[in-house]
C-alpha cells in the first residue's frame, strides 16, 4: 500500500502550465510541479567550478507518456517565474503517475 500523498493534491496550488516538446513529436500541453532546486555535493577541488541551476520537476505520465534526456519543457519556473525553455538533463526516477526530471535552463546552442 502506497502511503505517500498524491501529487495531484498539489497540482492546483503549485502546478505550472507547461509545453513538453520531444524530438519529432507534436508538443504536448500539460501541468508540471516544481519540486525545488537540486542540492548536490561538490567533489573536493570543484568548489569554484561553474555549475548551472538544476531544478527538479514532476511531469504527468498520463499526458506525457514518454520523457527523455534532451526534451524541452517550456514553463514558468524558478527563481522569478519567468517563462523559458528548460532542457531535461536526466530522469531521476518515475512512478506510475509521474516522471521526476532534473532540468537545466536551455541556453542558445544547447
Amino acid at each position: 500500500m502506497d502511503i505517500r500523498p498524491a501529487l495531484e493534491a498539489f497540482e492546483g496550488p503549485m502546478g505550472t502550465q507547461a509545453v513538453v516538446t520531444e524530438p519529432w513529436v507534436k508538443p504536448i500541453s500539460t501541468q508540471i510541479i516544481w519540486l525545488g532546486p537540486l542540492e548536490e555535493e561538490s567533489p573536493i577541488g570543484t568548489e569554484y567550478a561553474k555549475r548551472g541551476a538544476r531544478e527538479l520537476m514532476a511531469v504527468r505520465k498520463d499526458e506525457v507518456p514518454e520523457l527523455q534526456r534532451g526534451s524541452i519543457i517550456n514553463a514558468a519556473g524558478p527563481p522569478r517565474d519567468i517563462v523559458r525553455d528548460w532542457q531535461v538533463d536526466s530522469i531521476t526516477r518515475s512512478d506510475r503517475d509521474y516522471f521526476f526530471a532534473v532540468v537545466v535552463p536551455k541556453t542558445a546552442g544547447m
